[in-house]
C-alpha cells in the first residue's frame, strides 16, 4: 500500500461506504415530527356533520311529502263527495222543475189552470189573447 492510500484509509471511518461526503460535511440528526399538522379529526367531524344534516333534511322532506300526500287524498275524497252531492241536488232540482210537480204544488197553493192562454211579447209590449180572470176552484174538503 502506498503512503497516500494508507493516509486515506486512516482518514476514512470504518463502516462508511465509499463515495460519501467527507467527515467534515453535514451530519445526520434526528428530526421530530411537526407538532401542528393537518388534523384528520376536523375533516371527519365536518363530514359527519354534513352527513347527519343531509339525512335530517332528507327525513324532513320525506315527512313533508307524506303529509302532502295525505292532504291530497283527503281533498280528492272531499271533492268526490261534493260532486256526488251536487249531482244529487241537480237531480232534485230537475224533479222539482218537472211540469207534474209544478202543477201539484200550484194546486196546493190554490192556483187553477186557465184554459185561455195569454201571451206577452216583451219586445213590442203587445198582449196576445184575451186576458180574463181564471175560474174559481171547486171547494174540496
Amino acid at each position: 500500500m502506498s503512503q497516500s492510500a494508507a493516509a486515506r484509509a486512516t482518514q476514512r471511518p470504518t463502516g462508511r461506504p465509499l463515495g460519501r461526503a467527507a467527515p467534515g460535511g453535514p451530519r445526520l440528526r434526528v428530526v421530530t415530527a411537526p407538532t401542528s399538522g393537518p388534523s384528520w379529526a376536523g375533516l371527519v367531524a365536518w363530514t359527519l356533520v354534513a352527513l347527519v344534516a343531509g339525512l335530517v333534511a332528507l327525513l324532513l322532506f320525506n315527512v313533508s311529502l307524506a303529509h302532502g300526500s295525505y292532504a291530497l287524498r283527503d281533498r280528492q275524497r272531499e271533492q268526490t263527495e261534493l260532486l256526488e252531492r251536487r249531482q244529487a241536488l241537480q237531480e232534485e232540482i230537475s224533479q222539482l222543475e218537472a211540469p207534474q210537480t209544478l202543477e201539484q204544488r200550484a194546486r196546493t197553493l190554490g192556483m187553477v189552470p186557465d184554459p185561455r192562454a195569454v201571451f206577452l211579447d216583451p219586445d213590442h209590449g203587445v198582449v196576445r189573447g184575451d186576458p180574463a180572470p181564471a175560474p174559481t176552484p171547486d171547494p174540496t174538503p
